[in-house]
């Protein structure tokens, strides 16, 4: 019992440590310059992802997976049963509803622009089951929106720059998944708004309770792959390679590779790293690094969860992650003598 007790102090002095150094770094960061740049993205599911450094290749989220591997998308802990589940976003209601006409630069409305704008309250919606589960997320932001402002909850031009993506996930063993993305983007071209389509597709393995590993594949159009890119770091026609290390349940270590399978891109093994620490279950802590090869340039992120909401439903309607309310992530980098802020914030509630 002794040593158990010692155990648990020296693993509560590492979160603390970790914590502390998070905001070290942070605080530092801010002193390097007075010239600042900050651009904003609300309303996005990927500030989780985003605050680990984007290596969620092999971490299990919900809607958020669609993104980096489909494969990877949990969502409860019990699977005895069917569930439909729907995630809200009452501050894009909000905004859509007292800013409309800063939506879309367009007059009218196709079925397209319809979808979007309903993603603005339904974020995203699932259905999950023991061996198979479908997503649908809308609204995603486009990163090369230039309507961004310097605004916490901002949508204009979202119906104009977005994204929608469908994934589906199927159970094969317990430990193996596979899964696949169909995206549906939306850019604005000299004249009038461009539909492009592309896809993804990925492996989710389990080989022991604390390990897990995800390979994904892009196939991206080309008037997007360049966003995606600079926004994600992720490379059309590419293969991405992930391992999770969680040694409890509430810290995780992650790594991911970028571009594995392609020795003549310019971009080859862009390593990325992340953590997230619960250190009590309503809040926990993020970070992540990697170093953009295309400049050099260090990248660091931070960022935090609040209000989980496994801690205030039953086991049955519990995720198989720590699902929080509110996510926040500030992406931070060093170019030019400007520090560059990127902040993502996701406000969804969970039905």
């Amino acid at each position: 019992m002794i040593e158990i007790e010692e155990d648990n102090n020296i693993n509560w002095k590492i979160i603390k440590i970790l914590v502390i150094l998070k905001f070290i770094v942070f605080s530092s960061g801010l002193a390097l310059t007075n010239r600042h740049k900050h651009i904003f993205m609300s309303g996005t599911v990927q500030a989780r992802s985003i605050g680990m450094g984007g290596t969620m290749t092999s971490v299990q989220d919900a809607v958020g997976s669609s993104l980096y591997n489909p494969a990877a998308m949990g969502f409860y802990q019990s699977t005895q049963r069917s569930r439909f589940t729907m995630f809200l976003d009452p501050l894009g209601a909000a905004f859509a509803v007292d800013n409309q006409s800063e939506l879309s630069a367009e007059d009218k409305f196709d079925g397209v622009d319809w979808l979007s704008l309903t993603g603005l309250l339904v974020k995203a919606c699932a259905f999950s089951s023991q061996h198979f589960s479908v997503s649908l997320v809308l609204s995603e932001h486009l990163g090369a929106n230039p309507y961004m402002e310097k605004k916490f909850v901002s949508n204009k031009g979202i119906l104009d720059w977005n994204y929608n993506v469908l994934s589906t996930r199927i159970v094969l063993a317990n430990q193996v998944s596979i899964g696949a993305s169909g995206f549906l983007f939306s850019s604005m071209g000299n004249h009038d708004v461009r539909r492009l389509f592309g896809s993804s597709y990925g492996v989710f393995l389990q080989p022991g309770p604390t390990v897990s590993v995800g390979i994904a594949y892009f196939d991206l159009p080309n008037n997007v792959d360049s966003i995606f890119l600079q926004r994600y770091r992720i490379i059309d026609e590419t293969i991405n390679v992930g391992i999770q290390f969680q040694p409890a349940s509430y810290f995780i270590l992650s790594a991911d590779l970028r571009n594995v399978s392609e020795e003549d891109r310019e971009y080859t093994r862009e390593v990325h790293l992340g953590s997230e620490v619960i250190p009590w279950s309503w809040i926990a802590f993020r970070g992540g690094y990697y170093k953009n090869l295309s400049d050099n340039t260090r990248l660091l992120s931070l960022g935090f969860g609040l209000l989980n909401n496994n801690f205030l439903r039953s086991s049955e309607s519990q995720f198989v992650f720590s699902d929080y309310t509110l996510n926040y992530a500030l992406q931070m980098d060093y170019q030019n003598n400007v520090l560059n802020y990127v902040h993502y914030l996701s406000f969804l509630f969970r039905l």
